[in-house]
This record gives C-alpha cells, structure tokens and sequence, in this order.
C-alpha cells in the first residue's frame, strides 16, 4: 500500500492535484491540516475514487472535519493530528494511548522523522511530518511524504515539489 501525505497547503491546492494526478499508484490520500478545502476538492475531482482524509489544522476554522483520527491500513495504526500548541512529547503520548504505531502530523511547515520506543510496552512510535505543500520552514523545498506499507514493514520517503507547480 502507497499512502501520499500532504499538510500545510494553505489554499494552494495546484501542487497536490498535479500530485495526485501523477499518482496511480497511490492507494489513499491524507492531508494533516492547514489547507483542507482544496485536498477536499481534489479528492472530489479524483477520477480512480481513491481514499482522501483529512484532519482539521489551526488555519481551518471553516472546515467541518475531525480534528485527529486514527486509521488502520494494512495492519498499522496512524493517529493523524495537525499539532498546534502541543510539543512533540505530548502528541507522541497521546499516539501511545490510542495505540498507534505511526505518529502523522504537520504544522510546523518542516520536514521530521524519527521514533520512540516506550520502554513499559516495547512499543515503537514511528514520526512523521512530510513537511509543507506550499511553505516550508526549514530552508528546504515545499515537500510532501510518502508511507508504504509492505509485509508489515513500512517505508518513509519526502518527495519535493517543483516550485513551478506553486504558480
């Protein structure tokens, strides 16, 4: 399973749509807020019907979505959240409690990946944030992540956008 994971967008939907376009091989679509509308949209206009979910960001006030969720693919656990306000520890808390074993989540515009382990359970968290669609804050280009799930193994990949597809 290819999962495509989007956040931080803020109203410039182009570069997702030609993303997702350029996607068949891409099973479902997740956005991490902060630009929710114009994912909804693409994925309105999305001609193979594939999975869109999205969690509400700080910038979304508008928009009538969940403000966290947890999915299950492939027998893996994301808590999806879009993080404001919340240190890092505590969003990798409240991952351990609902049992998650993949922590997604956006809102600081910056590429991230690491892992815990909570020793008490010998869990692993993994995290992730594919950094943003529009406005990167790390000195990089405007990037998106990619998850596959494969055998129970997972994979964690940034892709970079071309600025030209910012217009």
């Amino acid at each position: 399973m290819k999962i495509m994971i989007f956040s931080d967008s803020h109203g410039n939907g182009r570069a997702m749509s030609a993303l997702v376009a350029s996607r068949p091989d891409a099973d479902v679509f997740l956005h991490l807020g902060d630009g929710v509308a114009e994912f909804e949209r693409i994925g309105e206009c999305d001609a193979a019907r594939r999975p869109f979910v999205s969690v509400r960001g700080n910038c979304d006030l508008s928009v009538q979505t969940v403000s966290e969720t947890v999915l299950e693919l492939e027998g893996k656990r994301l808590f999806l959240i879009h993080g404001w306000q919340s240190p890092l520890s505590s969003l990798s808390y409240r991952a351990m409690e609902k049992k998650a074993d993949v922590l997604l989540f956006g809102h600081t515009h910056c590429r991230y990946q690491s892992f815990v382990r909570d020793e008490a359970s010998g869990r692993e968290l993994h995290l992730f944030n594919p950094g943003s669609v529009s406005l990167p804050r790390d000195g990089l280009s405007p990037s998106f992540g990619i998850l596959e799930i494969r055998g129970g193994q997972m994979l964690f990949s940034h892709g970079n956008i071309d600025r030209r597809l910012l217009g």
